[in-house]
């Protein structure tokens, strides 16, 4: 396990939309996100850290472990709110998710099942582990607004994609 309270300074996180305010088959958000990966890589940037939900999660891991199998040298780290975040996806889903989870460097589960609070810990996680924050995000509320207020309490540099 990585101790990120050394490597916060190099660390990213992700926060976005999920179905069906973002898809993953939006070729214009998955070229931003990719874009905002590799400005992350230029600044020094060698942790991403991502969410794992359906959605701009999805796309921002797969976009990380593209460029580290291209040979970016990065680790990529799933913050999953709870081992049974996937239990109510699609068959096809389950197993997508689950091969990414397989090609993270690290596998942090904040709560063996689901509880109330268990996304908040998941972000609040990203945000206290991280030094930039990666948004996907059109200005709603919602989880992914409240990760944004959150980081921002917390002082992290907020790239926002829309």
């Amino acid at each position: 396990m990585f101790d990120f309270n050394e490597e916060r300074a190099v660390t990213a996180c992700f926060t976005g939309h999920r179905p069906p305010k973002c898809s993953e088959s939006d070729p214009l958000l998955r070229q931003a996100i990719g874009n905002a990966i590799d400005a992350a890589l230029k600044d020094g940037f060698t942790v991403f850290m991502g969410g794992m939900a359906l959605g701009a999660d999805t796309l921002f891991a797969e976009e990380v472990l593209k460029r580290r199998a291209d040979g970016a040298p990065l680790r990529f780290v799933a913050a999953i709110p709870c081992e049974t975040q996937d239990a109510r996806w699609s068959a096809a889903q389950q197993r997508h998710y689950r091969q990414l989870l397989a090609q993270a460097d690290t596998v942090v589960v904040m709560c063996e099942r689901y509880e109330p609070y268990c996304m908040n810990a998941r972000n609040r996680y990203m945000v206290e582990n991280s030094r930039r924050l990666i948004a996907a995000w059109d200005g709603s509320s919602g989880g992914t607004a409240n990760t944004v207020r959150l980081a921002e309490e917390y002082g992290l540099e907020i790239i926002r994609i829309r």
